[in-house]
């Protein structure tokens, strides 16, 4: 089956981390299998990754990781590997999201997306104690990913957070009938659009 084979590609894998002067580095190694080239292309990816997201990275900046992500290959394989599933009628996991959500996924996030993801962790959330609020649940994470079409990024992510952030602030209303607070403002040139969706979690996106 399609399944088995995707398993046996996997192979392989080792890695290695490094206590360093700056920090802690770490390297790893896969050596796939045979049985599928279309999955073990999307386990290997190409032998780096870029260095611009370091440019963004701030001196007190807890940590960094800049990776290989091909998730429009992940989301297709994924589609397609539903679709070949006799008792699901030929429905693919987009149309499966959509149909539960009214999300189009395929569309507002996954068109667009590059192959890079940095994360870049500045400082780490609050404890959360029961029955006192606390302002910062998240913590300050900075999540970059590469683009190829920004345009579309821009549409695509404003449709998805307007959408989540009402689903999230309606849950999180007692009520049930709470709005998220949605603000832009300018950062050393960039529109930046902020979502607050309850106290303590607020989201923010920049093109």
């Amino acid at each position: 089956s399609r399944i088995s084979s995707d398993v046996r590609t996997i192979g392989t894998f080792a890695s290695v981390s490094r206590f360093e002067d700056d920090g802690v580095s770490s390297a790893g190694l896969r050596i796939a299998g045979a049985d599928s080239p279309a999955f073990a292309a999307l386990l290997a990816g190409p032998p780096g990754v870029s260095r611009q997201p370091l440019e963004f990275v701030a001196p007190s900046a807890l940590g960094v990781t800049v990776s290989y992500v091909d998730l429009p290959g992940w989301w297709q394989y994924l589609n397609e590997l539903m679709m070949s599933i006799e008792d699901l009628g030929g429905m693919g996991l987009n149309d499966l999201v959509r149909s539960f959500t009214g999300i189009d996924l395929g569309t507002l996030l996954f068109s667009w997306r590059g192959t890079e993801v940095a994360t870049i962790t500045g400082d780490l959330g609050e404890v959360v104690q029961p029955g006192v609020p606390t302002d910062n649940m998240l913590g300050e994470v900075v999540y970059m990913v590469s683009t190829t079409d920004d345009a579309a990024a821009r549409q695509g992510l404003s449709t998805l957070f307007g959408s989540i952030s009402g689903m999230v602030a309606g849950f999180a209303d007692p009520s049930g009938q709470g709005a998220a607070n949605i603000e832009s403002r300018e950062v050393a040139g960039q529109e930046v659009t902020s979502y607050q969706m309850a106290p303590g979690v607020t989201v923010a996106y920049a093109v």
